[in-house]
């Protein structure tokens, strides 16, 4: 199977205090990493309340409709983009990290090019606000002919 949810992560928004607006989920199966954005509509409904005012005239009021509006809003997550691991063997996506504008993801089944089995892979992406995409910015593998080294099978190694 996919694995769906072989990690998450959630970015800190610590300016507003609210929750973050990044979600990454790993699906180490199919060796990808989906990253959703969160989209927040506002709905604006406007209505009419009554206000009654007492008039200048003896013993007579006025009677008025105010315009108001209310407007309430509700998050959803959007697909931004899909990490692919190098190989689908590999389980890219089984772990990872996001800070800020920075992104880890694990694939500890990866093969060293010179020959280690499962010694691991680490990719690391930055966000580019000018494109609207996260792009690689780095790696981290075991080119060695060491066995089952695995890493990546958790974020902070």
């Amino acid at each position: 199977g996919s694995l769906l949810g072989s990690c998450i992560a959630l970015s800190d928004n610590t300016e507003s205090g609210e929750g973050g607006t990044i979600l990454a989920v790993g699906a180490a199966g199919e060796s990808k990493l989906y990253l959703y954005q969160s989209v927040t509509a506002s709905t604006s409904t406007p209505s009419t309340s009554p206000s009654t005012t007492p008039s200048t005239a003896r013993s007579s009021t006025t009677t008025s409709s105010t315009p108001t509006s209310s407007t309430a809003s509700a998050s959803s997550w959007q697909l931004q983009q899909t990490l692919v691991g190098p190989r689908p063997a590999d389980w890219f996506g089984q772990s990872c990290d996001l800070q800020s504008n920075r992104l880890a993801v694990g694939a500890p089944f990866h093969d060293s090019y010179s020959g280690g089995v499962n010694s691991g892979l680490v990719r690391v992406y930055d966000w580019n606000p000018n494109n609207g995409q996260w792009q690689q910015v780095g790696k981290k593998n075991d080119d060695d002919d060491d066995y089952d080294e695995w890493t990546g099978i958790e974020e902070g190694e």
